[in-house]
């Protein structure tokens, strides 16, 4: 019966109705980030190699909108071909994992409840003596010891 299958995982393949492209680079840092324009970036063209010789290429993400039926963590899979007329042997299995869906930010970040509540009168009064003391420490001695009992009386837990 289906309830005893109905944990296991199932591979679906479907067939996209266009392939996505995918850029193409010689240096890493321009493959991870494609979406990046106006650099001078470009992908790598058709190069030509000696026997022997080799090129690093890096396979950049595909910059094309996914189908909006792929969801995150769906496994796309293609084929990066080298040479068209020897596939068979110069083919190389590309397999991309759909990220999650990006959220858009909405410029009304809510403040937290406890710091939507405006700061009374005292508060601010009491915040600006504490300032003003910073300033006294190493003007006036007499005057920052004088503001600073007065203080501790008034708020014993706020003043250090």
């Amino acid at each position: 019966t289906l309830d005893q299958v109905k944990d296991i995982p199932c591979e679906i393949s479907m067939t996209l109705p266009s392939a996505l492209s995918c850029n193409i680079y010689s240096e890493l840092d321009k493959a991870s980030t494609p979406a990046v324009k106006g650099d001078g970036r470009k992908p790598m063209g058709k190069k030509l190699l000696s026997k022997g010789s080799h090129q690093d290429i890096y396979v950049a993400r595909p910059t094309d909108a996914l189908p909006s039926w792929v969801a995150p963590g769906d496994v796309l899979q293609g084929a990066l071909v080298v040479d068209k007329g020897k596939e068979a042997v110069s083919s190389m299995k590309v397999i991309y994992v759909a990220p999650p869906k990006s959220t858009a930010k909405d410029g009304d970040d809510e403040k937290p409840k406890a710091k939507e509540k405006e700061d009374s009168l005292a508060d601010v009064v009491f915040k600006a003596k504490l300032g003003h003391l910073a300033s006294l420490r190493t003007k006036n001695v007499t005057v920052y010891k004088e503001i600073i009992t007065t203080l501790k009386d008034e708020r014993p837990h706020s003043v250090p």
